[in-house]
Protein backbone atom coordinates (compact mmCIF):
# COMPACT_ATOMS: atom_id res chain seq x y z
CA UNK A 1 0.00 0.00 0.00
CA UNK A 2 1.82 3.06 -1.11
CA UNK A 3 0.86 6.42 0.37
CA UNK A 4 1.72 9.34 -1.89
CA UNK A 5 2.20 12.96 -0.94
CA UNK A 6 2.45 14.99 -4.13
CA UNK A 7 3.66 18.56 -3.96
CA UNK A 8 3.21 21.20 -6.66
CA UNK A 9 3.08 24.96 -6.86
CA UNK A 10 -0.40 26.35 -6.23
CA UNK A 11 -2.53 27.15 -9.23
CA UNK A 12 -3.13 23.73 -10.76
CA UNK A 13 -6.77 23.16 -11.67
CA UNK A 14 -8.83 20.16 -10.59
CA UNK A 15 -8.68 18.50 -14.02
CA UNK A 16 -4.86 18.64 -14.00
CA UNK A 17 -4.75 17.14 -10.49
CA UNK A 18 -7.25 14.40 -11.42
CA UNK A 19 -5.32 13.50 -14.56
CA UNK A 20 -2.04 13.36 -12.64
CA UNK A 21 -3.69 11.23 -9.95
CA UNK A 22 -5.02 8.76 -12.51
CA UNK A 23 -1.73 8.55 -14.43
CA UNK A 24 0.34 8.05 -11.27
CA UNK A 25 -2.04 5.36 -10.02
CA UNK A 26 -2.11 3.51 -13.35
CA UNK A 27 1.69 3.60 -13.49
CA UNK A 28 1.87 2.08 -9.99
CA UNK A 29 -0.57 -0.65 -11.06
CA UNK A 30 1.50 -1.36 -14.16
CA UNK A 31 4.96 -1.29 -12.54
CA UNK A 32 4.33 -2.41 -8.97
CA UNK A 33 1.24 -4.56 -9.44
CA UNK A 34 -0.76 -2.77 -6.75
CA UNK A 35 -4.54 -3.42 -6.59
CA UNK A 36 -6.81 -0.99 -8.44
CA UNK A 37 -8.46 0.25 -5.23
CA UNK A 38 -5.08 0.84 -3.54
CA UNK A 39 -5.10 4.57 -4.28
CA UNK A 40 -3.97 6.84 -1.45
CA UNK A 41 -2.72 10.18 -2.77
CA UNK A 42 -2.65 13.61 -1.18
CA UNK A 43 -1.93 16.61 -3.40
CA UNK A 44 -0.40 19.66 -1.71
CA UNK A 45 -0.48 23.04 -3.43
CA UNK A 46 2.46 25.07 -2.14
CA UNK A 47 3.02 28.81 -2.48
CA UNK A 48 5.77 29.47 -5.02
CA UNK A 49 7.77 31.30 -2.35
CA UNK A 50 7.78 28.10 -0.26
CA UNK A 51 8.66 25.68 -3.07
CA UNK A 52 12.44 25.37 -3.35
CA UNK A 53 13.59 22.78 -5.89
CA UNK A 54 16.89 23.52 -7.58
CA UNK A 55 16.15 23.84 -11.30
CA UNK A 56 19.48 22.42 -12.49
CA UNK A 57 20.83 19.98 -9.88
CA UNK A 58 21.54 16.52 -11.35
CA UNK A 59 21.72 17.94 -14.89
CA UNK A 60 18.03 18.83 -15.00
CA UNK A 61 16.15 21.70 -16.57
CA UNK A 62 13.26 21.98 -14.11
CA UNK A 63 10.47 24.53 -14.34
CA UNK A 64 7.92 25.88 -11.91
CA UNK A 65 5.73 22.89 -12.91
CA UNK A 66 7.84 20.40 -10.95
CA UNK A 67 5.90 17.67 -9.14
CA UNK A 68 7.57 16.24 -6.05
CA UNK A 69 6.17 12.77 -5.47
CA UNK A 70 7.04 11.36 -2.05
CA UNK A 71 6.01 7.73 -1.63
CA UNK A 72 5.87 5.77 1.61
CA UNK A 73 5.59 2.07 0.85
CA UNK A 74 6.33 -1.47 1.86
CA UNK A 75 9.65 -2.55 0.30
CA UNK A 76 9.75 -2.80 -3.51
CA UNK A 77 12.45 -4.36 -5.65
CA UNK A 78 15.02 -2.20 -7.38
CA UNK A 79 13.58 -3.31 -10.73
CA UNK A 80 10.09 -2.18 -9.68
CA UNK A 81 11.40 1.22 -8.58
CA UNK A 82 13.41 1.69 -11.77
CA UNK A 83 10.41 0.72 -13.91
CA UNK A 84 8.28 3.30 -12.07
CA UNK A 85 10.97 6.00 -12.38
CA UNK A 86 11.15 5.38 -16.14
CA UNK A 87 7.44 4.97 -16.88
CA UNK A 88 5.95 7.84 -14.87
CA UNK A 89 7.68 10.84 -16.50
CA UNK A 90 6.77 9.56 -19.98
CA UNK A 91 3.16 8.95 -18.94
CA UNK A 92 2.81 12.40 -17.37
CA UNK A 93 4.38 14.02 -20.42
CA UNK A 94 1.80 12.27 -22.65
CA UNK A 95 -1.14 13.07 -20.37
CA UNK A 96 -0.50 16.66 -19.23
CA UNK A 97 2.56 17.79 -21.17
CA UNK A 98 4.81 17.72 -18.09
CA UNK A 99 8.53 17.89 -18.87
CA UNK A 100 10.18 14.65 -17.63
CA UNK A 101 12.76 16.81 -15.79
CA UNK A 102 9.85 18.10 -13.67
CA UNK A 103 9.04 14.68 -12.16
CA UNK A 104 10.89 14.34 -8.84
CA UNK A 105 10.30 11.03 -7.01
CA UNK A 106 11.35 9.95 -3.52
CA UNK A 107 10.52 6.55 -2.01
CA UNK A 108 10.73 5.69 1.68
CA UNK A 109 10.06 2.12 2.80
CA UNK A 110 8.63 0.77 6.00
CA UNK A 111 7.20 -2.49 7.39
CA UNK A 112 3.78 -4.07 7.87
CA UNK A 113 3.55 -2.94 11.52
CA UNK A 114 3.87 0.69 10.40
CA UNK A 115 0.39 0.81 8.85
CA UNK A 116 -3.11 1.18 10.27
CA UNK A 117 -5.84 1.95 7.75
CA UNK A 118 -8.40 2.68 10.44
CA UNK A 119 -10.39 1.13 13.30
CA UNK A 120 -7.23 0.89 15.41
CA UNK A 121 -6.13 -2.23 13.54
CA UNK A 122 -2.81 -3.08 11.89
CA UNK A 123 -4.40 -4.68 8.84
CA UNK A 124 -1.15 -5.87 7.28
CA UNK A 125 -0.11 -7.94 10.31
Amino acid sequence: MPLLNIYHQKGKNNEYIKTCRDVIHKTLIDTWGIPEKDCFQIFHGVDKDHFFIDPQMWDMNRSSDTLVIHITSMPRTTDMKLAFYQALPAALEDAVGLNPDDVFISIVTNSAEDWSFGKGVAQLL
